[in-house]
């Protein structure tokens, strides 16, 4: 009696979870169905209102000008390469085009020989020359400062780039009222032509306390440049890529690369105190993977601005002061007078029928240590593939100045790339 009630009991669950799973199952599909009504109406509204759109738009769309049609399917076009046909903005130039001296830019390195190469370039009549713009800039932002201006709002730069190189491309324009104040109250500043114009203007003063004044003497300066042929600066703390941008700007800018072998350049720069010898190897990659950068951009510039950078070794105008001068002036467009021949044989003692001796530019060989010569050696070695630069295996042979440091690069490319 009891096994036959449990029976009936578990027949009567059975037959409730059928017949619930049955009337849920109707529900569920009658709300599908109403979905699917609601939907369709919804659709069927949207393409009517969408013909009537249409409809009311044919008319005026005739009306739309060519000009306004070509810029929307601009706009609407994806940014790629497949998009042939399609006008690219064009290189920005200065507008009116720049008149003014002819540029120039002696890019190099610290303790490179470049305050030597600078005053053999300034020595040509009709040069301003500018000795190290950016200098003071570099450590105002390092101190994060904000960097004032003569003739706008100071502004916060947390890059150098963005600040130097709009600087470097008004200042080789003459726009020295566009400068910022560090440029002018830069110690290095009055190694510049003419800098005596602002300084005497603004009451003898380097810095700049009367912002009104200081531009009215920045404009004398600009006035001062502008009578001038060429404008020369040299430059240390930029790298070579950087100034693409201004090369594309300026169609008369030029370039002289100056390099230096790695070897006394690093050695001045650990006498001076700017590398010490615990990090050398450090510095000495790090300085040598930037010549190395600088050497394959200027490859690239002299297929994008042929004609418009000339690669110069300090090795090479210590022997032959008169002869790579006149290269580098005739590559400028200067007129070598004689001026310039004088000031040559002041710089180097020579004339030219008598050359000068290079033991000056060589007396590092002397004192240098066989240590410090295998850490350059090892750490420049792709530099050295690729400028020409030669090992030194012994002491014997750093020592014996008849021994050139540096040969001809090798007649392949450079693969380190690849």
């Amino acid at each position: 009696m009891f096994m036959r009630g449990n029976t009936i009991l578990i027949s009567l669950t059975v037959i409730n979870i059928l017949l619930f799973t049955y009337i849920f199952r109707s529900v569920k599909k009658e709300e599908l169905d109403l979905q699917r009504t609601m939907i369709d109406k919804s659709r069927e509204f949207d393409l009517r209102e969408n013909n009537d759109q249409v409809r009311k738009s044919q008319g005026s769309w005739k009306e739309i000008k060519a000009g306004e049609v070509k810029q929307s399917v601009k706009r609407d076009l994806p940014l790629s390469t497949e998009n042939i046909g399609v006008e690219q903005p064009p290189v920005e130039t200065l507008n009116p085009p720049y008149t003014g001296p002819t540029p120039i830019i002696l890019h190099t390195y610290m303790r490179s020989g470049s305050s030597f190469v600078g005053d053999l370039l300034n020595a040509a009549e009709g040069t301003f020359y500018t000795y190290e713009p950016v200098h003071t800039l570099q450590f105002t932002i390092r101190r994060l400062e904000p960097i004032r201006y003569l003739n706008r709002p100071a502004k916060m730069f947390n890059n150098f780039l963005d600040v130097a190189i709009p600087t470097v491309k008004d200042m080789i324009t003459c726009q020295f009222s566009k400068l910022p104040f560090p440029y002018f109250e830069d110690g290095f500043f009055s190694l510049s032509t003419n800098a005596s114009v602002f300084t005497q203007c603004n009451d003898k003063h380097r810095l700049i306390t009367d912002t009104k004044k200081a531009y009215k003497c920045a404009e004398e300066l600009a006035k001062e440049c502008s009578k001038h042929s060429t404008f020369v600066t040299k430059i240390i703390r930029l790298p070579l890529y950087s100034l693409k941008e201004l090369m594309e700007q300026l169609p008369n800018l030029k370039i002289i690369h100056l390099l230096r072998d790695p070897r006394p350049t690093m050695l001045s720069q650990i006498m001076t105190g700017n590398v010490k010898n615990k990090y050398l190897r450090a510095n000495v990659t790090k300085y040598c993977n930037r010549v190395y950068d600088d050497v394959v951009m200027a490859e690239d510039f002299n297929r994008m601005f042929p004609g418009r950078l000339l690669r110069v070794h300090y090795e090479d105008i210590v022997k032959e002061p008169f002869e790579i001068t006149r290269k580098m002036y005739e590559f400028a467009g200067i007129a070598f007078t004689r001026k310039a021949s004088d000031t040559i044989s002041k710089l180097t003692g020579s004339t030219e029928k008598q050359k000068s001796s290079d033991a000056t530019a060589s007396a590092w060989r002397q004192r240098v240590n066989m240590d410090f010569i295998r850490a350059v050696d090892t750490c420049c070695s792709q530099l050295y593939t690729k400028v020409g630069f030669q090992d030194m295996l012994s002491e014997s042979d750093i020592r014996d100045v008849s021994k050139s440091l540096r040969g001809p690069p090798p007649p392949y490319d450079d693969f380190r790339l690849a």
